[in-house]
């Protein structure tokens, strides 16, 4: 009798790169200010903007709540990264169901970062994360951060 391979829960996190913005010389600064008065001088990665790098923190996990349903997808979250690296403000931009949603939330809130930097000084930026929640047969790897 073979025997079945475990079933190992991966929630993969891939940083990706900030969306629509007005371009200003230098780099890129978040179309969205009209809507964030505490937000006039936050950039987005793009030109000469450095992308910050994610130094601490956990890689979200399959919630339990979604294991009976096996459901599977992406949630896209948009952090706000201050200069000295920490996560002030996280919003969700591409939900996938509300408990993946806060789960999401709750674990990007806590990260870390090396800060995003523009002309080697560093700069406050909105910085989109995805976070792909899928069940997989695996080999008893544990979470696996792809950043």
């Amino acid at each position: 009798m073979k025997s079945r391979p475990s079933t190992t829960i991966l929630a993969l996190a891939i940083l990706a790169l900030g969306g629509g913005t007005a371009v200003v010389a230098g780099g890129a600064k978040c179309a969205n200010n009209d809507r964030h008065a505490n937000h006039a001088d936050v950039y987005v990665v793009e030109g000469d903007v450095m992308k910050p790098v994610r130094t601490g923190g956990e890689v979200p996990t399959y919630p339990e709540s979604g294991k009976k349903e096996r459901l599977q997808g992406s949630v896209v979250a948009r952090l706000l990264i201050e200069k000295d690296g920490t996560v002030s403000d996280a919003e969700i931009v591409r939900p996938l169901r509300q408990d993946f949603d806060a789960h999401t939330l709750e674990v990007v809130r806590q990260w870390s970062f090396e800060p995003a930097t523009l002309d080697d000084e560093p700069v406050r930026v909105h910085y989109d994360i995805t976070v792909n929640y899928r069940l997989d047969g695996g080999d008893g790897n544990e979470g696996r951060d792809e950043t």
